[in-house]
């Protein structure tokens, strides 16, 4: 009944990955500017890992929902320990093309043949798939040989992944070699800062219906984030826990002994699961009228500078670099001149 208590229209804690509660730290502001530099390249990889819990997940669909669909043809995959040919069956469902009883020929012929309709009509393929890690060495070779398939010398499809900071690792490995060199960007995604942890309570909490002064007090935040250390997760499981324990003793305002009790709970085993939870609109989404004002996630993500300018600074940035490159080479050319010559002088001698 903590909805009602609370006066809340949704689960401001819950544990999906509804966009609508998507909230740009400075970790997934970077993230998703190293998602949208990617799509400018039109090839190869990209790459973000994280721990667990530091929402590569929402940040997946976040950037998903994000893309213009009239110029990307997009699919979002999670597999879940496949083998290759199950994959690849995954992959051509994704895309919305036949794939039962098909041969793997059948299957990559099939998929070849779309990809390729699709850059000739003046589109994008883009495959996303989330806990990488998940995947066997020879999936990943399958992933890589789907970027062979190419058009005038530019691929035809371009991937990017997600996965847990495990990963980075795999990707070292030699047989992986070929697959690490298409690698265009790679990020890793931290968890939030105190200051923003306790800006990310206060956002789930006004989308969920909330008004008024802070629920939580200033020692409670700081409770949150020493418990959480600004991992989403770790942060939505302790505010719920704290939620309904506010609700049982009937507390309207949430200090650091209300969050430290929430904390024992949850390390010791429990979590508190109220089954009679209810809230305003239970079943319903939030009417445009009752959503907090403000842009659309859609819109925020779109419009946010750092995002929008991020295809053109990190152009202008390479473009830069590879101007300093050309310029340290030749400078090297004329250094290794200048030091054969003093050699043959030196042998004259």
């Amino acid at each position: 009944m903590h909805g009602l208590f609370y006066n809340l229209k949704k689960k401001p804690f819950q544990l999906d990955h509804d966009p609508n509660y998507f909230f740009e730290s400075g970790g997934q502001k970077r993230a998703l500017s190293y998602l949208h530099y990617g799509l400018t390249q039109r090839e190869g990889f990209v790459v973000i890992t994280g721990e667990h819990g530091v929402g590569k997940t929402m940040l997946s669909h976040v950037f998903f929902h994000s893309l213009n669909r009239d110029n990307i043809v997009a699919a979002l995959i999670v597999f879940d320990k496949p083998s290759a040919e199950e994959a690849l069956r995954l992959i051509t469902k994704a895309f919305s093309l036949p794939y039962e009883n098909l041969s793997k020929a059948t299957l990559l012929k099939n998929l070849e043949a779309f990809f390729l309709e699709q850059v000739k009509n003046g589109k994008q393929v883009l495959l996303v798939v989330d806990e990488v890690q998940r995947l066997s060495m020879r999936l990943l070779e399958e992933l890589r040989m789907l970027s062979n398939f190419t058009l005038d010398g530019r691929a035809l499809l371009q991937t990017f992944l997600l996965g847990h900071t495990d990963f980075k690792a795999t990707l070292q490995d030699e047989r992986l070699e070929q697959l690490r060199q298409r690698v265009i960007a790679a990020y890793q995604l931290e968890a939030m800062s105190q200051e923003e942890t306790r800006a990310y309570v206060d956002s789930r909490l006004q989308h969920a219906g909330w008004q008024g002064e802070a629920l939580f007090d200033g020692a409670a935040y700081a409770k949150i984030y020493e418990y959480s250390q600004g991992v989403p997760k770790t942060v939505n499981t302790l505010c719920e826990c704290t939620l309904q324990l506010g609700y049982k003793n009937k507390v309207k305002k949430f200090d650091e002994q209300l969050v430290q009790q929430a904390v024992k709970a949850l390390q010791g085993g429990g979590s508190l699961k109220d089954e009679t939870v209810e809230y305003i609109v239970a079943s319903e989404p939030l009417k445009t009228e009752d959503r907090p004002k403000g842009a659309s996630i859609e819109e925020k993500v779109l419009n946010n500078p750092v995002v929008k300018n991020s295809s053109s600074d990190f152009e202008e940035r390479l473009t830069t670099l590879e101007r300093r490159i050309t310029e340290l080479e030749e400078q090297l050319k004329k250094e290794r001149k200048r030091i054969k010559k003093l050699i043959l002088l030196m042998d004259d001698e």
